[in-house]
């Protein structure tokens, strides 16, 4: 995967992960007390100056009251409909 795909699949999953804290009506902190850790640490991961590893992105599903199969449905769902960046059409010359 190049580094700009992989930049834009990475702001994909840290927009996904606040976009459902937002609408299940919880502020960083109140996440982050379920979470046991400081509001530092969503914040982080919510910035991308941290990445959640596999089990954390489970644990973060867990206290959202969400599933990691419908986050995972909710995520590709989101990718797939973003626009490759200097996409051309199929057949045609860049």
């Amino acid at each position: 995967m190049s580094r700009s795909k992989n930049m834009q699949a990475d702001s994909i999953f840290r927009e996904l992960v606040k976009d459902i804290r937002l609408e299940k009506g919880l502020t960083q902190s109140q996440l982050a007390k379920r979470l046991h850790v400081p509001q530092s640490y969503v914040s982080k991961y919510e910035t991308g100056e941290r990445r959640l590893d596999f089990a954390e992105t489970v644990v973060v599903c867990n206290e959202l009251g969400l599933s990691l199969k419908t986050f995972v449905d909710l995520y590709v769902k989101r990718h797939s409909s973003m626009k490759p960046s200097g996409a051309t059409p199929q057949g045609s010359q860049p």
